[in-house]
């Protein structure tokens, strides 16, 4: 499993990058970490299938793909970004 984790915790958000060898539980155990030290918002990036996997305290994960937005924080409130434009963004290899 592929993907990033943003989570900058000066913005209460959160930055992992995750590589293929990965186990699914071992990300979801760094993503629960994250939340647990005050992170308020998580994107998982999955490369393989084009989805964002959202992470927020307190509430279930939320699949985000095509051009579903993305919630970002309060601070970035006027920023919209779709699934497709991030991944139109972002170079995998």
């Amino acid at each position: 499993m592929a993907g990033l984790l943003i989570s900058l915790k000066f913005l209460q958000i959160g930055l992992l990058k995750f590589f293929p060898q990965n186990r699914p539980n071992r990300v979801i155990s760094k993503i629960s970490f994250c939340l647990k030290q005050g992170t308020k918002l998580g994107w998982f990036v999955d490369p393989e299938d084009e989805s964002v996997t959202i992470f927020q305290p307190n509430q279930l994960p939320e699949l985000k793909e095509g051009q579903d937005i993305l919630p970002v924080l309060d601070v970035l409130e006027d920023w919209q970004l779709s699934a497709a434009d991030l991944f139109g963004w972002l170079s995998f290899s």
